[in-house]
C-alpha cells in the first residue's frame, strides 16, 4: 500500500488513525497545534513533566564502560537496553532525558554526526534521601550516644567536627543540620534499572570508511552474540520516518531474533494530524521490512512517540524499559 509513491506523497495520503490521535492530544500532549483549546499551557506542561520526572525517579547515571573493540566489552550481568538509529537523531538526548542525568554524567551530546565512536554503557544508581540516611545511621548507634550533650554554661562552646554549624557546612554526615549535597544522598547500584546502551550511529558520519567497517563489526558482534541483550530502541526523527539504513537494521536485528521498539524522536517539532500519519506510516513499514523474517524470528513491536526537549512521552517509555528481561 502505497509502496510506489515518493515519501511526502505516502505522507500525505495516509490515514489518521483515532485511537492515536487522541493519544497524542489528550495523554501525551505532543505535536504542534493551531487549536488554542488543545495548546494548553505549555510552560506548566513541561514544568509538571519536569517535577514528575524526579520524584519518580531518584538517581544519576554513571558511564560504566566505553568500549571500542571487542575485548573492550563489560561483563554480562543485568539487562541491557540498547539505544541505535542513524547519526544526530537523538539518541544521547534521549537517554539524558530517560535517566534525568545531571551535568557531568550525561550521554554525549554533539551537534556533529558521527561523534560517538564507541559503545557506551551506562550504569544507573540510586539514590536515597537523606532522611532515610540519617534513620539508618540512628538505627546503628547506641541509644545513649543518640541523646545530645548540654553544654556548660560557663564554658565558651568551641566550635568542633560535630557542632551543627560545621555539619551544615560540609562535616560529617548523620549529625544534626541541614546536610551538604554530598551528604544528602547514598549511592548504591539499582539491581531492578537495566543497563543503557549507546550505541554509534549508522549512516551519515563524518568519519572514515575504515571507522565506520570497525563500528559495525562491533555492533554486529554486539546484537549477535550478547545474552544480556534484552531489547533494542530503534530512534527514528518524527519528521522524516524510517531511512533505507533502519530498514537494513531491522531485518538485521530479525535475523537475530532481538526484541525491538520504534521510538519517534523530536516529535514536538511536527503537527499532530503529520505525527498520526507517521505513526501509521512507520508501523507499515517496520511490518513490511519483518515480514521476510524467518518464521519464530518475528517479533512484536511498538511505537512511542517521544520529546526529549518537553520531556512529552519519557515517563511511558521509561516504566516499560524499566520491565525489560535478558534474552531467554
Amino acid at each position: 500500500m502505497l509502496g510506489n509513491l515518493s515519501f511526502r506523497q505516502r505522507l500525505k495520503q495516509a490515514p489518521v488513525d483515532t485511537k492515536i490521535m487522541k493519544h497524542i492530544q489528550q495523554k501525551l500532549k505532543i505535536g504542534r497545534t493551531k487549536n488554542r483549546s488543545l495548546k494548553g499551557d505549555r510552560d506548566a506542561d513541561i514544568r509538571a513533566r519536569q517535577q514528575h520526572l524526579r520524584d519518580t525517579f531518584h538517581g544519576k547515571a554513571v558511564l560504566l564502560k566505553s568500549a571500542s573493540l571487542l575485548e573492550e566489552l563489560p561483563f554480562e550481568g543485568q539487562p541491557e537496553v540498547c539505544f541505535a538509529g542513524r547519526s544526530n537523531v537523538g539518541k544521547s538526548s534521549l537517554i539524558n532525558s530517560l535517566l534525568n542525568t545531571q551535568t557531568g554524567n550525561s550521554a554525549r551530546v554533539s551537534p556533529k554526526p558521527g561523534e560517538t565512536t564507541s559503545i557506551d554503557f551506562y550504569r544507573i544508581l540510586r539514590l536515597k534521601s537523606h532522611e532515610a540516611n540519617k534513620q539508618q545511621q540512628q538505627q546503628q548507634q547506641p541509644q545513649q550516644q543518640r541523646r545530645p550533650q548540654k553544654t556548660p554554661r560557663n564554658r565558651k562552646h568551641k566550635k568542633g567536627r560535630n557542632d551543627p554549624q560545621t555539619v551544615a557546612a560540609g562535616g560529617e554526615s548523620g549529625a544534626t543540620g541541614t546536610p551538604s549535597s554530598q551528604d544528602d544522598l547514598i549511592v548504591a547500584p539499582s539491581k531492578d534499572c537495566p543497563i543503557f546502551v549507546d550505541l554509534p550511529g549508522y549512516g551519515f558520519a563524518h568519519a572514515k570508511a575504515e571507522e565506520q567497517a570497525r563500528w559495525t563489526a562491533l555492533a554486529e558482534h554486539y546484537f549477535s552474540r550478547r545474552d544480556s541483550l534484552a531489547t533494542v530502541c530503534l530512534v527514528v526523527d518524527a519528521r522524516h520516518g524510517l531511512k533505507d539504513s533502519d530498514r537494513e537494521f531491522l531485518r538485521s536485528l530479525q535475523q537475530h531474533g532481538t526484541p525491538f521498539r520504534v521510538v519517534l524522536t523530536k516529535s514536538d517539532l511536527v503537527d499532530q494530524t503529520t505525527l498520526a500519519k507517521m505513526h501509521w506510516l512507520v508501523d507499515q513499514d517496520v511490518s513490511d521490512c519483518i515480514q521476510a523474517a524467518p518464521r519464530g524470528r518475528k517479533k512484536p513491536f511498538s511505537i512511542d512517540l517521544v520529546s526529549s526537549r518537553t520531556h512529552a512521552g519519557i515517563l511511558e517509555l521509561r516504566n516499560d524499559l524499566w520491565k525489560v528481561q535478558p534474552k531467554p
